[in-house]
């Protein structure tokens, strides 16, 4: 199994602890939630685990549905 950078993230049923501010860091690392191919909105990019760095394809956004 592939933990580090270009690592997909993929549901399962261990839990996870993630941090959660406009970024998504990965718990207990120095690893990010990431959006792949430089941040590509269309619908089916891959989202990946990656280093922090300051590019807008770890900025996240979320809305209360």
């Amino acid at each position: 199994m592939h933990t580090g950078e270009f690592a997909k993230v993929i549901t399962n049923s261990i839990p996870r602890r993630w941090i959660l501010s406009s970024s998504i860091f990965v718990h207990d690392s120095k690893l990010n939630v990431d959006l792949s191919d430089h941040g590509n909105p269309t619908p089916g990019t891959p989202v990946t685990i990656w280093g922090k760095w300051e590019g807008e394809n770890q900025v996240w956004r979320f809305e209360q549905v």
